[in-house]
């Protein structure tokens, strides 16, 4: 330590607060008590860097990841919606395809395929399925690091959607179909996608289609058998639930058979609840 008498007083007098009688001493003492004194703290920081190196903080909060089938899963996942993903409470289907992957794991397929498209006969209606596959990364999970696959389809026409949906009906149906599908990889059961709200149609859209007194058309009844086993319905039964009662399907008349597909339309999107006392459905239905 080569520091001058004053050097030596200040260091004491500053960092180890000595009195000026203590200062009082010789410079051979005073050093002597100077490299005492920060040996004793160099030592000390040095036990404080050995201690502290021995124990590494770690930040090993987990978030806690609830059960697909309990009642906290669904709050879970609209947690991770972005407030742009999110259309008056409804998730979109961009913010519902970056949700399933940040939940449940990445989508490795996702496929469009057109049943239907629109022409004259079916009123201008697309039907579209999409199938998409994800990997399961959720922990504990029965199907953790599987595949899982799931399918849903959509159906677009001017009668179930105002402009300008219906303008693009295969668009249009492509993406509620993928916003379902993505809604059963998600175990979302009572959350409805914005698209399949966007563009609701009302009633008053039917009025110019046909005469009241037009007969059901064949059409019409297949896409009646279509959406009654896609919501597992039982066709005749649904069709009797009303004040009517009708010994066959062609009984119906034309308006009377678009009011109830544009019903099951709703109990498919889940904004009403099917009938009671209305079975499952039923394969043999015509016989």
């Amino acid at each position: 330590m080569n520091l001058t008498v004053k050097e030596i007083r200040d260091k004491l007098r500053k960092n180890h607060g000595y009195t000026p009688e203590q200062l009082a001493a010789g410079k051979k003492e005073l050093r002597m008590r100077l490299e005492e004194l920060e040996s004793s703290v160099s030592t000390d920081d040095d036990s404080i860097n050995d201690a502290t190196s021995e124990f590494v903080v770690v930040d090993d909060t987990v978030e806690s990841i609830p059960s697909m089938d309990s009642t906290e899963w669904a709050d879970y996942v609209m947690g991770h919606f972005r407030l742009d993903e999110m259309d008056n409470g409804n998730p979109t289907c961009d913010g519902l395809r970056r949700v399933a992957e940040a939940v449940v794991g990445p989508i490795v397929s996702r496929e469009i395929s057109v049943q239907q498209t629109p022409n004259k006969e079916n009123y201008g209606t697309s039907t579209v399925v999409c199938t998409i596959q994800v990997i399961n990364n959720i922990p504990d999970h029965i199907l953790y690091g599987m595949t899982v696959t799931e399918s849903d389809a959509a159906d677009v026409n001017k009668y179930n959607t105002a402009e300008p949906y219906h303008l693009h009906p295969t668009a249009t149906a492509a993406t509620r179909a993928e916003a379902r599908a993505l809604r059963k990889i998600l175990r979302l059961r009572k959350v409805i996608a914005a698209e399949e709200l966007a563009g609701e149609s009302s009633s008053e859209d039917y009025v110019d289609a046909w005469r009241p007194s037009d007969p059901i058309t064949e059409e019409q009844i297949n896409l009646l058998d279509v959406v009654c086993q896609r919501c597992d319905i039982d066709l005749m039964q649904y069709i009797n639930s009303g004040e009517s009662a009708y010994a066959t399907v062609y009984e119906l008349s034309k308006d009377k058979a678009t009011s109830i597909i544009q019903h099951i339309n709703k109990i498919q999107q889940g904004k009403v609840e099917a009938p009671p006392n209305v079975g499952s459905y039923d394969a043999n239905w015509r016989k």
